[in-house]
């Protein structure tokens, strides 16, 4: 496999709750090669300076803080930080397995133009964790077939 650096761009909005198990999933995965970007989107709460933290605790962790403009806009400006080879996303309430960048990686160098992964619905119940099956099945797909099934997807 490749080194290629992937950035991976966080939009960031009032997300103080999940943000840390958030960015910690994203520091420790398998696939090294990573710079964060954590766009801070005119948080209220305290994510902008969870955001720092992690800026000051790994040189790999990038802060942007701009005004409201929503996660469309929030990602835009990730995009155009970037510095990586492929982008990947997440969104500031989600964490990720630790191998994810690696498997996604690896997905893209069999001359793959995008790859979309699936997702686990996390539940709480009487404060215990309860996972759903996974709701979207990784899936590849040339440039050709995402435009096709765009609407589908």
């Amino acid at each position: 496999m490749n080194n290629a650096l992937v950035s991976i761009i966080v939009p960031v909005y009032n997300a103080e709750r999940y943000l840390a198990r958030c960015i910690e999933s994203i520091l420790n995965q398998s696939y090294k090669n990573i710079e964060v970007l954590l766009i801070n989107d005119g948080s209220k709460d305290n994510s902008g300076d969870i955001c720092e933290y992690y800026a000051k605790k790994d040189n790999r962790v990038k802060v942007i803080h701009q005004k409201n403009s929503g996660p469309s806009v929030a990602r835009n400006v990730g995009i155009e930080q970037s510095k990586g080879e492929y982008i990947q996303f997440v969104d500031s309430d989600d964490y990720v397995d630790n191998d994810m960048t690696e498997s996604l990686v690896r997905e893209m160098e069999e001359n793959i133009d995008i790859v979309l992964c699936g997702f686990k619905c996390l539940l709480s119940n009487n404060n215990k964790d309860v996972f759903k099956t996974n709701i979207y099945p990784k899936t590849c797909l040339t440039k050709y077939e995402f435009l096709n099934q765009f609407g589908i997807l």
